[in-house]
């Protein structure tokens, strides 16, 4: 009779070990329609995942020795999952420098963009430009033209280029006129127009053609920036599920036809 027990109690203990398969989960999602796209197991019941890896995919049963005391478990009631989406066209570079400059958008008068301009100017180092996009004075209490003083009152000695939401426009600050010397004697130029005060002074608001005067004085971006420009698109891609993005560039941009994406790249991706 002892022997018996003992042989039962070893089974159990075995039995235990053999469904303890391989590392516990953080979290798992069961009674779902996963789509894998594996061609030899197209669909499955269940996943596990441990921190930022996937540890195992198949059926609930198979799945459940992933289950820890601490495993957060999911019942997707039929839902359906699939991986991240890949975007094939998509500006990479370009996404992580808007990231880095100061969001103009979906605000209700210019004084909340004064607002971020003023906190901007005490993050960056003397001289250096302050640049934004998407303010839209249609959408504001008062709707006119931006003027530089607003901007002269925050950041006097920063240069500031703000672009409209469409593109059309760009609200500067008198120290970006004064590094394009744009004054009142410059004259519009073809295809563009400076807005003016009354007396021919520059308002600082410069319509289409007119604000490459002061665009083409703003220093390319540096490898520093670029560096976090990557990382900060890295970021925004992860955080809206889409997994993985390809980078279009000018053939004219440096490296265009390289085949390798860049180290800075490559380190960020390593992360996760």
């Amino acid at each position: 009779m002892r022997n018996m027990k003992a042989l039962m109690l070893m089974s159990l203990a075995l039995a235990a070990c053999q469904t303890q398969k391989g590392p516990v989960a953080d979290l798992v999602l069961m009674n779902g329609h996963i789509i894998t796209m594996d061609e030899g197991a197209p669909e499955a019941q269940a996943i596990a995942v441990a921190g930022d890896r996937i540890l195992a995919v198949g059926t609930d049963a198979a799945i459940e020795s992933r289950i820890g005391d601490s495993t957060e478990v999911v019942d997707l009631e039929g839902k359906t999952v699939i991986p991240g989406m890949i975007d094939s066209h998509v500006h990479f570079i370009g996404l992580g420098n808007r990231l880095l400059q100061l969001d103009a958008r979906n605000v209700r008068d210019q004084d909340e963009i004064i607002e971020r301009v003023a906190e901007q100017a005490k993050n960056v180092e003397p001289g250096e430009w302050i640049q934004g996009r998407g303010w839209d004075q249609n959408r504001w209490t008062v709707k006119e033209f931006p003027t530089k003083e607003e901007l002269d009152a925050v950041s006097p000695e920063n240069p500031v280029y703000l672009r409209r939401v469409d593109g059309h426009a760009a609200w500067v600050n008198s120290r970006a006129l004064e590094i394009a010397n744009i004054t009142r004697d410059t004259p519009d130029p073809a295809g563009g127009r400076i807005i003016r005060y009354a007396s021919g002074e520059p308002a600082g608001t410069l319509i289409d053609n007119a604000f490459r005067l002061v665009s083409q004085h703003i220093p390319p971006i540096s490898k520093e920036q670029k560096r976090r420009a990557i990382g900060l698109a890295i970021e925004e891609c992860l955080s809206s599920d889409e997994k993985l993005r390809t980078s279009l560039r000018k053939r004219s941009e440096p490296g265009a036809n390289a085949p390798k994406t860049s180290r800075a790249n490559e380190r960020r991706a390593s992360e996760h």
